[in-house]
């Protein structure tokens, strides 16, 4: 069971729809100040987004702590964790920006995985 505890978030405006992208982790969108987008692939996430709201709407986004996040494939518990190419969370391969790691194991891409959020940080 995924659990949640945020110690720390923030509030930015989504730049596209976030209803299928809730739980995903996402970015600064650099082209529009106080935006966000999907994190890509080994991208540097500013957090986890938790609400599903549609573009021009503000949404929490979770920096810290404990949080829901989709898997973009298995997990093992404890694993080093950064965004896939469509903002799902995966194991971190040397060089990728880590976000935070799995508090559980996940089985499956589309799974919810509860992700201590610690990071970004560069894998090493």
């Amino acid at each position: 069971m995924a659990l949640e505890k945020l110690t720390d978030s923030v509030s930015l405006t989504a730049t596209a729809s976030m209803a299928a992208a809730q739980f995903f982790t996402v970015k600064g969108d650099v082209a529009n100040t106080d935006q966000f987008v999907v994190a890509g692939a080994g991208e540097k996430a500013l957090g986890v987004c938790q609400d599903n709201s549609a573009a021009g709407v503000v949404c929490q986004i979770g920096t810290k702590g404990e949080s829901k996040a989709v898997a973009g494939a298995a997990i093992v518990q404890y694993a080093a964790l950064t965004p896939d190419g469509v903002g799902r969370l995966v194991t971190a391969t040397t060089g990728d920006y880590v976000i935070g790691w799995a508090r559980d194991a996940v089985a499956a891409a589309g799974e919810i995985v509860t992700v201590y959020l610690e990071g970004p940080y560069v894998s090493p």
